[in-house]
């Protein structure tokens, strides 16, 4: 995960600079759920609440080394739940998850798992989903690295009963945050056009 975390770091300014250009009128706020396995203990969640301060994000983001231990999947449950009680305020709400693991639960993979039968702590996908599509309507875009995820993103699909996560594959860390910057704009232009014709 180390270069993943490295272009997110030394590549954000030139995402927000891309999107300040084209909306220097509309206020941007960044934030970073970092996530391990429950195993890690007070090392297993990192969490930057949204700041419109680019340079405390990169600062949080650099501090992040990629480390963990234990068995292949990691807390991706926990972090979802993180990520949905942040302080989402704005009309366009993006979230990127980039992981080289998936969560817990045999039915979300087939690897080594110390919690089979899913999160420890009683999260569900069908919930966690639910809440990011409905509740919260975050864009949710995930970051491809490795086919250990491939299930467990179709799965989360599934739930969603359609393609709610587009999957993005980012074995090139330089690639990857282009698309991100053209997702960020993009979806921004949906929001403040459909404001504009909503408004008349």
């Amino acid at each position: 995960m180390g270069k993943y975390i490295a272009a997110a770091r030394d590549d954000i300014h030139e995402v927000v600079d891309a999107v300040r250009d084209m909306y220097p009128d509309v206020p941007l706020r960044l934030g970073f759920v970092g996530y391990r396995d429950h195993c890690d203990g007070d090392k297993r969640l990192a969490v930057l609440r949204f700041t419109s301060d680019v340079s405390a994000f990169k600062t949080f983001v650099n501090a992040q080394p990629a480390t963990g231990g234990g068995d292949t999947p990691e807390d991706v449950f926990g972090a979802l739940s993180v990520v949905i009680g942040l302080d989402w305020q704005a009309a366009t709400r993006l979230f990127f998850h980039i992981a080289d693991a998936p969560c817990h639960g045999t039915r979300f993979h087939s690897c080594d798992d110390s919690h089979p039968s899913g999160d420890p702590n009683g999260l569900t996908a069908e919930k966690l989903i639910s809440d990011m599509m409905i509740v919260k309507n975050i864009t949710y875009q995930f970051g491809r690295i490795s086919s250990l995820t491939d299930q467990m993103i179709r799965i989360f699909n599934q739930i969603a009963r359609k393609e709610y996560i587009t999957t993005i594959d980012v074995n090139d860390s330089a690639k990857m945050m282009e698309k991100v910057s053209m997702s960020v704009t993009t979806s921004m232009y949906s929001s403040v056009s459909g404001s504009a014709s909503t408004d008349g």
